[in-house]
């Protein structure tokens, strides 16, 4: 709700609060969320991080749950690469993207908040 209302500060609260009443540090529909607040506020650092962590967490997943987090981390990191002009690093994100979950087959764009709920 925060989050569609812009209230970003107020959203992260909340996210981080999740996490810690449910004694977990890494959740990843949580974390996804997390760097989409931060991409919204451009603050790719922090962004990239949580995108980063992401990709190596290691629970277990239903394997279409696991691409599709997998889709949106790397989405998102193509999308930081890209704004921050670090342009083949964008480029090689799109590839481990067209390897590792070939039905996609598109240019990099901003993930959506919907695409980032996992």
């Amino acid at each position: 709700a925060y989050y569609k209302l812009k209230k970003y500060d107020l959203a992260l609260k909340h996210y981080y609060k999740a996490l810690y009443f449910c004694e977990i540090t890494e959740e990843h529909g949580i974390l996804c969320e997390i760097a989409q607040i931060y991409l919204n506020l451009k603050r790719y650092d922090i962004a990239e991080e949580k995108l980063k962590k992401v990709l190596h967490l290691d629970l277990p997943l239903p394997p279409s749950y696991t691409n599709e987090v997998k889709k949106t981390a790397i989405n998102g990191l193509a999308y930081i690469y890209l704004h921050t002009g670090r342009i083949s690093e964008a480029i090689e994100q799109q590839e481990i993207l067209l390897q590792d979950v070939p039905e996609n087959i598109q240019v990099i764009q901003i993930p959506s908040q919907s695409s980032l709920k996992v």
